[in-house]
């Protein structure tokens, strides 16, 4: 194992720690404090086809965002895997959020086997939004380590 890996595996491990001794109301109002920071950015505001993951309930809570995103009229796609495959696939509106099954990790995921509108096959996306670990002030990201948002 490369020492930059064994590096990002043991700060994972850290940071995985530190959010499991967050209460609940600790890390709903993080949570909260980072979506409103979202909502006041240009990229935010100015975009309209916009992805966003669907969380976990140890990362930044997305709900709010994808609510925010139907309020404002914006398109909203999410991440359907497949194996190594991951495509990103339109959300008609909130009650389609509600009614999406969950994964075995416990994520909210479209069915394969449900026809959507794939963001790829019409014209692309203004701005991804992407789970993490931990980001550094300057924006640089670490990920879970699967390699899907590389």
């Amino acid at each position: 194992m490369s020492s930059i890996k064994a590096s990002k595996d043991a700060l994972r491990k850290e940071i995985g720690a530190r959010i499991q001794q967050l209460g609940n109301e600790e890390k709903t109002l993080q949570s909260n404090k980072v979506v409103q920071k979202l909502f006041a950015l240009p990229a935010f505001r100015n975009s309209n086809r916009i992805s966003v993951y669907l969380s976990t309930e140890n990362e930044i809570n997305t709900e709010n965002i994808v609510r925010e995103i139907f309020a404002l009229n914006k398109k909203c796609y999410v991440p359907r895997y497949n194996r190594q495959v991951m495509e990103m696939v339109r959300l008609n509106d909130m009650k389609d959020w509600e009614n999406l099954p969950l994964t075995k990790w416990k994520i909210k995921q479209p069915l394969l086997s449900e026809r959507r509108e794939n963001a790829t096959d019409t014209g692309g996306l203004d701005l991804i939004i992407i789970p993490g670990v931990a980001f550094t002030r300057d924006g640089k990201r670490l990920g879970h380590g699967a390699g899907y948002y590389q």
